[in-house]
């Protein structure tokens, strides 16, 4: 989805159903399956939504949404900014975890390299965006939901038929796993190397979490290497603002929908972020995250 409007998104209006009827329809006629929701903002990316319908849903139903697992699209690439970066992915799925499973449904990359033998792509998504985070983002968005227990599916497999949207050059428009031999692709393009990724987490018994910066935490101008994998605090705004959220040992279900439903994922302020007891100390480091605003306002 993308709704600004989180009342429009929660109830819906005239021409389509919202959130909530969506869930209860779902509901009625299963009461035990799976619902995979995604939030309002940036197609699925933000999570104040999604945290503000599962306590909205319990103040007006008396009950919480069953057996939800929330799931987010991050991406990078010509035309994404920073808000889809690993360090905001890691801010705003560690939210979504204090109430929930996590999947990343849809992710991928748009003619990011650092190889200087691949041919750069020139599809409509136009050239990447930001190489430092884009270069090896859907190889640190595996490493990360290794690390964090979080779901994902291979959403752009695709199939070798004569609809392949790149055809003659993978990769140039679309995050293609494959390319029309049916074979992985290797990044040659300018796309993700799912070969080496496909290598090193799932046909691999024993896949392990790269940690190639050794717990370092690297700033919007630094060079994100395969294998970076960010610690779980605030480091300069990476779009999402940095703002200091709610104290670790506080209880998202404690908290109330209205809480979430105004903010906007460009001033995020959330809850899951350690350590226990001092909400601000979130920064990364000597970086001291914003109390002007949001729940550590005056701390």
């Amino acid at each position: 989805p993308y709704q600004n409007q989180y009342d429009d998104w929660y109830t819906g209006g005239s021409q389509y159903a919202g959130m909530k009827t969506m869930y209860q329809t779902v509901r009625k006629n299963d009461p035990q399956g799976m619902v995979i929701m995604g939030g309002a903002q940036q197609y699925a990316l933000d999570s104040q939504s999604l945290i503000a319908f599962y306590l909205q849903y319990n103040e007006e139903e008396g009950s919480y949404p069953t057996n939800i697992i929330f799931n987010e699209h991050p991406y990078q690439g010509g035309g994404q900014a920073l808000e889809h970066s690993l360090q905001s992915i890691m801010r705003l799925s560690i939210s979504l975890q204090t109430i929930a499973p996590v999947i990343f449904t849809e992710f991928g990359q748009y003619c990011c390299t650092n190889d200087s033998n691949a041919q750069r792509c020139t599809g409509g998504a136009g050239p990447c965006s930001d190489h430092q985070t884009g270069d090896n983002f859907v190889f640190n968005i595996v490493n990360y939901a290794l690390q964090m227990d979080i779901s994902w599916i291979g959403w752009g497999w695709r199939g070798t038929n004569d609809d392949y949207p790149c055809s003659n050059i993978p990769d140039c428009d679309q995050p293609d796993m494959r390319s029309p031999n049916g074979t992985l692709v290797t990044g040659k393009y300018g796309g993700a190397a799912w070969q080496t990724i496909w290598d090193t987490y799932v046909n691999n018994q024993s896949p392990k979490v790269g940690d190639a910066t050794n717990g370092q935490n690297l700033d919007n101008k630094a060079y994100e290497p395969k294998g970076y994998l960010p610690r779980p605090c605030i480091l300069g705004t990476f779009n999402l603002g940095d703002i200091c959220g709610w104290d670790d040992k506080i209880e998202t279900t404690s908290l109330k929908s209205t809480d979430f439903s105004a903010q906007s994922i460009y001033q995020s302020y959330l809850p899951g972020l350690p350590p226990d007891g001092s909400c601000t100390k979130q920064g990364c480091g000597s970086h001291q995250c914003g109390t002007y605003m949001g729940p550590c306002t005056g701390r």
